[in-house]
């Protein structure tokens, strides 16, 4: 398939917790989220919007391939860190601080959405942080999945608490259950 710099490609992948949906440029990942997400319609045409690219399958592009082969090797358990690259620039100032402190959540470790707002510099901010993590369009890399509230217990997640829950429990996390 050639590859157009006007386009933008999506392929479905299946994983063991359910289909997700890649969407890339020729040169990085735009939007990775599970299909069954709340707003997914409206967060793929604001997408096609904001890059002024329409979207096409894309089955055979290399990066949509290699995501596809590292969230494989995510969910079987044998990849912790992901190397595709993506972009997550659309979005506040706050969101996009919020964002690159999930990215440094490690594998397996979870922090509080207070915590969250505190490395993201407004300890007071958790709902906004709440909200950042709702605003996030890369399942899984982006891993707002290891957010949870302060008393222990899952809190939400845009991919249904049930997934978030599962995710974490791939990565040996425990969560008391409320």
């Amino acid at each position: 398939m050639k590859i157009e710099n006007n386009l933008l490609y999506k392929k479905i992948i299946s994983t063991k917790f359910g289909e997700m949906i890649a969407i890339a440029s020729e040169t990085e990942l735009k939007l990775l989220e599970f299909t069954t997400r709340k707003n997914l319609k409206e967060k793929i045409a604001a997408l096609e919007k904001i890059t002024c690219r329409n979207i096409q399958e894309g089955k055979n592009i290399p990066l949509l391939l290699q995501v596809e082969k590292e969230l494989k090797e995510y969910f079987e358990g044998s990849r912790q860190q992901f190397t595709v690259p993506f972009n997550n620039s659309f979005g506040t100032d706050f969101q996009k601080k919020v964002w690159k402190e999930l990215k440094k959540i490690p594998y397996g470790e979870t922090i509080s959405y207070k915590t969250l707002a505190k490395r993201a510099g407004n300890e007071k901010a958790y709902r906004a942080v709440a909200l950042a993590n709702a605003s996030n369009i890369f399942a899984v890399l982006v891993p707002c999945h290891r957010v949870i509230s302060s008393s222990g217990s899952l809190g939400g997640y845009a991919g249904g608490v049930e997934k978030k829950k599962n995710i974490l429990a791939l990565e040996n996390v425990h969560i008391k259950d409320y």
